[in-house]
């Protein structure tokens, strides 16, 4: 099951001083066309997908008791990420991922620092990649190292 939450119209909030975006700002998603490829394609035909439209974490009531897999958030903001993670971190299953889709960007340290302060007061291991984006898994995961003889 695929859930994809959004404003659809843009950013919805501007009220942290590290916030670089604008309210209205990145309102190009165009829902008939996101549909259409949900439709049209035929490995996505296969995928149960809901748009749901409206601000988070507000468009989240629906889904309070739902477990979740994977996270991919990518809304700019201080406190959109904030809430989201509020509410997505509890509700992670054991070896889920989230991914913060703009960690290193320029333009969104407000959003930064909301994860940052997330990780820091929950004692979270954030991994940072090389692309700007970070990644939390919900296990950290195990590496192995074998040695040849």
């Amino acid at each position: 099951k695929l859930r994809l939450f959004d404003t659809f119209t843009g950013i919805a909030e501007k009220s942290h001083p590290l916030d670089h975006h604008n309210i209205g700002d990145m309102d190009y998603t165009d829902t008939a066309a996101l549909k259409e490829l949900f439709s049209s394609e035929e490995d996505l035909k296969k995928v149960d997908v809901s748009l749901e439209v409206g601000i988070i974490p507000a468009s989240f009531d629906t889904h309070q008791q739902r477990e979740i897999a994977f996270v991919h958030i990518d809304l700019d903001q201080h406190d959109s990420v904030l809430e989201c993670l509020k509410f997505v971190w509890p509700r992670m299953s054991e070896g889920g991922v989230v991914v913060f889709d703009d960690y290193g960007a320029p333009t969104c340290k407000g959003a930064r620092e909301a994860i940052d302060a997330y990780c820091d007061s929950n004692s979270l291991n954030l991994l940072s990649g090389i692309a700007g984006q970070a990644y939390l898994f919900k296990k950290n995961p195990v590496v192995s190292v074998g040695y040849a003889e």
